[in-house]
């Protein structure tokens, strides 16, 4: 996300605009704690592509910034793999943990390997750029594993003009456009190539990782998510638990309950939920306190004051000194013309 908001700025796209209605602030996108769902990973996409008008190679220039050591558990559960083989192997199998949002598969043929990502899950308003970056992102990454030296071939369900675009940003690997399938090709004598970041014990400790962050991820169907997604979508004030109670059908001494089992409460989430909507608020060019206490529906700036210091641990003042001076997302560092 936060090289996306890069791309955005350089085509003078604000951050808040990438990031309107994804629920998630300019202090979340740099948590490494915090899962970005794939609802908003994409509504940020569609914000980038309906600012700039998607020209070809947008997703491509957010994809060729990826590197497999900015990739998390994903990126070095693949580095400390022993062989090319080890790889392919793997990385398709954890692939939920990746930026992908291809779905990878192989294939074996007379004296090569295919890379293949299917495309059919991807909204089609944004699918050129996500098959831009993916493809970008992937072949870079199988690059650096199996060295420059190494023949790599690609096809691409693009355009002429977006595989132009993509191939700019990658010289030196042929791309077939208007092709049945997105795909990277490699000769299969790489398969048994060593890595030299390979390393056992890391690997060993980085699978078991990455299978606890796959339980996380397939967990995440919980009932504080539900509600979590249910106040997400509510207009300010926020629903009341009566209110959200009604939205699955059941009374609010069960919800209450559930919560309860799952270790949390309606008060503790509609909390996070107005804690992140305030800080967005106050993140906003020219936002004030006394405007987001507005906003947020409470009759003064006091209560609001002591609201925010209970969710944060800080006054209003006190967190936007705190954060005005770091540094986020530069802007217009390189404008281009798209006509």
């Amino acid at each position: 996300m936060r090289l996306l908001l890069e791309v955005g700025g350089e085509w003078g796209v604000p951050a808040r605009v990438c990031l309107s209605g994804t629920g998630l602030s300019l202090s979340d996108v740099d948590r490494t704690d915090l899962f970005i769902e794939a609802e908003q990973a994409i509504r940020a996409i569609r914000n980038l592509a309906e600012a700039t008008g998607d020209p070809p190679g947008l997703g491509a220039a957010v994809g060729v910034r990826l590197k497999l050591s900015s990739l998390g558990a994903w990126g070095i559960l693949l580095s400390s793999c022993r062989t090319i083989a080890d790889v392919i192997r793997v990385g398709p199998r954890y692939y939920e943990l990746s930026e992908n949002f291809l779905r990878p598969s192989l294939e074996y043929r007379a004296g090569a390997v295919v890379l293949m990502y299917a495309d059919d899950e991807v909204p089609e308003d944004i699918r050129g750029f996500v098959i831009e970056r993916d493809l970008a992102y992937n072949v870079t990454s199988v690059q650096s594993l199996v060295g420059a030296s190494t023949p790599l071939h690609m096809t691409a369900r693009l355009p002429t003009e977006r595989t132009a675009a993509l191939a700019a940003l990658l010289p030196g690997f042929e791309i077939e456009a208007h092709s049945v399938c997105n795909a990277i090709h490699l000769p299969d004598w790489v398969l048994q190539q060593r890595l030299i970041s390979g390393d056992d014990e890391t690997h060993r400790r980085c699978l078991a990782h990455c299978d606890e962050l796959i339980e996380t991820l397939h967990s995440r169907d919980s009932v504080a998510n539900r509600v979590r997604a249910v106040l997400d979508r509510s207009t300010t004030p926020l629903l009341g638990l009566d209110q959200v109670a009604r939205e699955f059908h059941i009374d609010a001494r069960t919800l209450r309950r559930w919560l309860v089992e799952e270790a949390t409460s309606y008060r503790e989430l509609a909390d996070e939920v107005c804690a992140r909507r305030a800080i967005e608020l106050l993140e906003a060019p020219g936002g004030t306190v006394r405007q987001a206490a507005h906003y947020l529906g409470y009759a003064s700036v006091a209560s609001f004051t002591r609201a925010f210091r209970r969710w944060t641990g800080k006054t209003p003042a006190a967190w936007t000194k705190e954060h005005e001076s770091v540094p986020t997302v530069r802007f217009g560092q390189r404008r281009v013309r798209t006509r």
